[in-house]
Parts: C-alpha cells; structure tokens; sequence
C-alpha cells in the first residue's frame, strides 16, 4: 500500500488544549465554522485505492441487481395473477401456464441470491480496508506527535477511542449504510 501524504485526505492534526487565559479569538471562530461544516460524502472514501475502487465498483452492480429483485419479484407475481384470472375455471390451462413461470422465479431467485452476496461482501472488505488505512494514518499522526503531547494532553484512553470509536463508525458507514443506499 503507498504511502499517502497527510494532504491527500481530510485529516485534522492534533492540536492540544488552549488555556482560557491563552485563548486567541480568530483560532476559536475558524473552529467554531469548521466544526459546522458537513463532511464530504467523498471525503469517506479517501483512504480508498485501486482494489477498493475495484469493490465499491463490483458492490454497486450487485446492489443494483439486488434491489431490482423485489420489482421482477412483483411482475412476476403479476404475470400470475393475471393467468390465474385469464383460466378461471380451468385447472389444465392455469398449471400449463404457470409452469411456463417457474423458470424465471428459478431465475430470480438464482440471481438475486449471488448478487446480494456480492454487495455485502464487497461493501464491507473494502470498508475494513480502508479503516486500517485511516488507522494507520491515526497511528503515524499521533506518533509524529511531540513528546510533552504525551505528558499533558494525548493519555492512552484519548488515543485509543479514537482508534476505535470513531473509526468503527466510519466502517460501518462505508461498509454498510452506503450499500443500502444504493440498494
């Protein structure tokens, strides 16, 4: 995996306590409209290379034929309905029928089984990669860090919160709620 330059993603350094005695205004207010700045839908996807791409790419197409399953599902229930009322009476004449249906439930169901499969699949190995890019770039953020950070303002609880509850939120994001967006 490249390395990749602290520019390239949106990736706010530490930046330690300020005392209410050593308060600057201007610093404040620049904090104050960053923080109610939305973040970038792609800003999410930063941390993603070629093979991710690759799967956020294989994960769309299966999410596509995944989500066109219940509207075929439907027309084909249609298709039934409409034999069902067409061969009122006439037992023959509704079973030929809907034999001539059971192909594309068979189909359907073949179908709709292995891309759904590949949508969650793909969705979720690339949300996983790309968290341990972010998590790296963390680490090697908070390692250039300088020593008396350590003693005042960064503790083993701060550094290990983010690493994990924030990023887990971001996993879940990539990895979950994009695809059921898109299905």
């Amino acid at each position: 995996m490249p390395y990749m330059e602290e520019t390239q993603c949106p990736v706010e350094p530490f930046k330690p306590k300020i005392q209410d005695d050593q308060k600057n205004t201007s610093y404040s207010a620049s904090e104050a409209v960053a923080a109610d700045e939305p973040f970038p839908f792609f800003g999410l996807l930063c941390y993603a290379d070629a093979l991710d791409w690759l799967l956020m790419v294989a994960g769309t197409i299966g999410s596509f034929m995944h989500g066109m399953a219940p509207a075929m599902s439907y027309y084909i229930l249609g298709k039934a309905v409409d034999m069902f009322g067409n061969n009122i009476g006439n037992r023959e004449a509704v079973v030929h029928e809907l034999a001539k249906l059971v192909p594309y439930m068979w189909s359907l169901a073949i179908i709709t089984l292995p891309a759904g499969m590949l949508e969650i699949a793909c969705w979720m190995y690339t949300g996983q990669r790309q968290m341990t890019s972010m998590q790296m770039a963390y680490l090697r953020s908070v390692l250039s860090q300088d020593v008396g950070a350590f003693d005042t303002d960064l503790t083993t609880a701060n550094i290990m919160a983010g690493a994990t509850n924030h990023m887990s939120i971001i996993k879940e994001a990539i990895g979950e709620k994009v695809s059921v967006c898109i299905l």
